[in-house]
């Protein structure tokens, strides 16, 4: 029997955690959720995923550290990425701005650290479009165009990829932060 866990964290406080058995190859895939795995699975990572709001008026570019650590549950260690809850900005029609990300650090534990080359930022729920994914600077490093064209706020999610030594790359943990224009 194989089992395999994907962790989707779509919002600081809502994280889904699904177990896809395979018993045999002729027999349908079962899937189940462990509401209690769940509630404390959330309760580990939430503290982790977000540092704050962040003001960006009058910043250009608008520089955002992305503060990576590790977290330990059920005796796994799982990728974190901390980001602001939110990037505010104000005089919307003002012009656009740039955000810059840059992780914290290059290394965690013995896997490398760095931005999905095409997709670092990727807009969640952005109405208005006003985020603008540009591209990576460095592997650490991603760039986008906050438009600043409207009042009001955007979701968007960080795509962070961990190269362990061997192995396949996996995905860092995130939460969805927003962009605010006032």
């Amino acid at each position: 029997m194989k089992t395999r866990t994907a962790l989707l964290l779509g919002s600081i406080t809502f994280a889904v955690s699904i177990s896809v058995i395979a018993e045999t190859p002729k027999q349908p895939k079962k899937v189940r959720s462990d509401i209690s795995e769940l509630l404390k699975l959330t309760e580990a990572f939430t503290p982790f995923l977000s540092t704050g709001p962040q003001d960006c008026t009058g910043q250009d570019p608008c520089p955002v550290t992305v503060v990576m650590k590790t977290v330990s549950y059920g005796g796994v260690d799982y990728c974190v990425a901390g980001l602001p809850s939110q990037l505010k900005f104000t005089n919307p029609g003002g012009g656009s701005q740039k955000i810059i990300w840059t992780l914290d650090r290059t290394v965690l534990g013995n896997s490398s650290l760095e931005f999905s080359e095409s997709y670092g930022i990727v807009p969640v729920d952005d109405a208005d479009k006003q985020i603008n994914p540009d591209k990576r600077l460095t592997p650490i490093s991603f760039r986008a165009i906050n438009v600043h064209g409207k009042q009001g706020e955007a979701s968007y999610v960080t795509i962070i990829l961990q190269r362990p030594s061997t192995g396949a790359p996996q995905l860092c943990a995130t939460g969805d932060p927003k962009i605010v224009n006032y």
